[in-house]
């Protein structure tokens, strides 16, 4: 990992300001779980979050803002973390971040670590959840972002996903500007997640939304299991399942070439 100071931070990686979200809420438990764990090794971290659960969000801004539109915020104390400042704002995760690199809640973050979330956020479906669409979010902005999942179970192993979140964030100089890394932790305790791999996404997240009923007008839904078979070989459904945390980079939004396209026209 390295030691030293640099940048204001105890590790490899030169940030001088972090930035703390997540989808669930300000008075979640997993995000000041996460902001402490960070605040034990950089100094400048402070929080910015949804007043309430922002689940499934995506990286959603709310209404669109017009001229003159007013963004409810409040500063909030959290139990164990009242040398941070924290702000809970009337909107979505991806606003809060938007807001924080505005300059909104001081001096704009160099990165963005969003979660800790209760629940994986795997496969494909990572384009719905607001844990993930902060960190896009970020990196649209042109720095990095990591989201931070634990998969379900009880109780939450919340300190396995704070710890590699803190080992991540130690590597992701490595990285370009303007990437978002999803991060999801096996529900144990630290030393029996066996260890940490890079993973594809697997074409569905772990849970499936099935259609089970439909009748004058409403649908009835449930959430039914991803097979691993389903999942595929080397994806983070599986690699979940076996007991490893998994890291996938995402690249955000992606221009390709479309000339071939426009001249068919």
């Amino acid at each position: 990992m390295g030691s030293g100071s640099c940048g204001g931070a105890r590790g490899e990686l030169q940030i001088l300001r972090i930035l703390v979200t997540n989808d669930d809420g300000i008075a979640s438990k997993g995000i000041s779980v996460l902001a402490s764990a960070i605040a034990s090794e950089y100094d400048d971290v402070f929080i910015v979050a949804p007043q309430g659960d922002k689940s499934g969000a995506g990286a959603a801004i709310g209404p669109l803002l017009h001229h003159g539109n007013i963004i409810s915020f409040e500063k909030c104390q959290l139990d164990g973390l009242s040398h941070l400042d924290a702000f809970s704002i009337d909107g979505t995760p991806a606003l809060a971040v938007i807001l924080a690199l505005l300059g909104a809640f001081g001096e704009p973050p160099d990165l963005v670590l969003s979660g800790i979330n209760p629940g994986s956020n795997t496969g494909k479906s990572v384009m719905h959840s607001g844990t993930v669409g902060a960190a896009l979010t970020a990196s649209s902005f042109g720095i990095r972002g990591i989201a931070v999942s634990l998969s379900a179970g009880r109780p939450h192993n919340w300190q396995s996903a704070a710890s590699i979140g803190v080992r991540v964030i130690q590597r992701v100089s490595q990285l370009p500007n303007g990437i978002a890394v999803n991060l999801n932790v096996p529900n144990l305790p630290l030393d029996e997640i066996k260890d940490i791999r890079s993973a594809k996404l697997a074409p569905f997240g772990g849970l499936r939304t099935q259609v089970v009923e439909k009748q004058q007008g409403k649908l009835n839904v449930e959430l039914q299991s991803t097979s691993t078979e389903t999942a595929g070989e080397g994806t983070d459904v599986a690699l979940l399942r076996q007991g490893f945390a998994t890291i996938t980079v995402l690249s955000g939004l992606r221009v390709t070439d479309s000339a071939e396209f426009t001249n068919s026209l």
